[in-house]
């Protein structure tokens, strides 16, 4: 009886892996799955901005990419590896989990939540890196379309909370989406202002440029009435970056960017004063972290240990509000290193990339991505958020674009190894 219940549970088993593997070579040979899966990931993508909430958008995530995007990363992590700044995050994560070795607070069903987030994390920078690296063309409409709907987002933001608030020196507080953080609001404007800066130049109507530079400055408008000043901080050197082409040339182009600035503090300056006036508490967090992270400075005090900075005037600054110290309280010197190690590199890379495309939005991007995390946030690898967005997603821009050089474009869905 027991051989007959075996047999009928392997036959079962036997189907279910044929029926996989049917489903992933059409995946693989179809150009209908591969126009859902980037459909799919342009949603996700620019979902920050329009889903209800954090738990409908990381369904989202979950149901349509997840699952795909790990089956795509299984086939094509060999030659993802290739990429030096791929080799150092996956190195970088790995490290993560070995801290559990030795740190505090572990379980394993905290283990088993910090895995599952490394995978969701290596999910969307599969999708990432294989869209931009197989449709560079689609991927570049695709930031165009992020910043697009971010303006029409901020624009309808700052009309619907100013229309209950007081304007402007109130704080803009709740975007519209599943955006909640004025700061990681702020963080999206920023990159939708640098992205629609870089599409400034290549229109020759002089309408489309009025719209692009209007669109520039409600999200610059935006990042001021949320008084975002991890943003504003992030975004000047990256403006700076963007502008080294038109230095000496385009001259009038640099001088539009000044007056937009211009115009825009000037109009909003209560805002601004108010914003820079507050106590943001930064210094005081970021030597509480230090000294926290100084009792096991090597090694880290494990990727679950407390994240509480201090207690301020009743407030709990729950976190270390900079990724790069975060990455010291956990993993020590050592995951410090890892961290600035593959942004250092995607950094380089980006320049020689800038170097030959003439292009330096990406240089700008990862710049952007790397001041934002290190003015706020904490860990890097958690459930979907919106420094997917402004830090993950430009590190994998710069990779794909190494990958796709080395002959990985054309290739987004690799063959599945036949189950027998």
């Amino acid at each position: 009886m027991n051989f007959v219940t075996n047999e009928k549970q392997t036959t079962i088993v036997a189907k279910l892996r044929r029926c996989w593997q049917q489903v992933v070579e059409w995946g693989h040979r179809s150009h209908t799955a591969r126009k859902i899966y980037f459909g799919a990931y342009a949603i996700f993508f620019c979902g920050f901005l329009f889903f209800p909430s954090s738990k409908s958008h990381n369904n989202f995530f979950y149901v349509t990419l997840l699952l795909p995007s790990l089956v795509i990363l299984r086939g094509l992590f060999s030659a993802f590896l290739k990429n030096t700044t791929f080799k150092l995050i996956i190195i970088y994560i790995a490290y993560l989990v070995l801290t559990n070795f030795w740190g505090v607070n572990v379980t394993l069903e905290n283990i088993a939540e910090q895995i599952k987030h490394a995978l969701y994390v290596l999910a969307f920078i599969t999708a990432s890196i294989v869209v931009e690296s197989c449709y560079p063309e689609k991927a570049d409409r695709l930031l165009l379309m992020l910043a697009v709907v971010a303006t029409i987002s901020f624009l309808l933001s700052i009309l619907w909370w100013y229309h209950a608030h007081d304007f402007p020196a109130h704080r803009l507080r709740d975007a519209l989406g599943r955006m909640r953080n004025p700061i990681l609001a702020g963080c999206i404007a920023g990159l939708a202002c640098l992205v629609l800066l870089d599409n400034l130049p290549k229109h020759n109507r002089h309408a489309m440029r009025i719209i692009v530079g209007v669109g520039v400055l409600i999200n610059l408008a935006f990042i001021m009435l949320s008084q975002s000043r991890t943003a504003l901080a992030a975004l000047g050197p990256a403006l700076l970056i963007l502008a080294i082409p038109y230095l000496r040339r385009r001259a009038p182009v640099l001088i539009l960017m000044g007056v937009i600035v211009a115009i825009v503090g000037f109009s909003l300056q209560d805002a601004l004063i108010t914003g820079f006036n507050r106590n943001s508490y930064r210094v005081d967090i970021w030597m509480a972290t230090l000294d926290k992270a100084a009792s096991s400075l090597w090694w880290g005090q494990g990727y679950f240990c407390d994240t509480t900075a201090l207690e301020i005037n009743g407030r709990v600054m729950r976190h270390a509000h900079n990724a790069y110290l975060a990455a010291l309280r956990d993993g020590g010197l050592i995951g410090l290193l890892l961290l600035a190690g593959f942004v250092a590199i995607a950094i380089v890379h980006s320049w020689r990339q800038a170097q030959t495309s003439k292009g330096y939005l990406n240089l700008a991007l990862i710049v952007f991505g790397a001041l934002a995390v290190f003015f706020d946030n904490d860990r890097l690898v958690d459930n979907p958020e919106e420094l997917w967005v402004f830090f993950w997603y430009p590190l994998c821009r710069i990779i794909a674009h190494d990958l796709g050089r080395d002959g990985l474009q054309g290739n987004p869905m690799p063959r599945p190894k036949r189950i027998t």
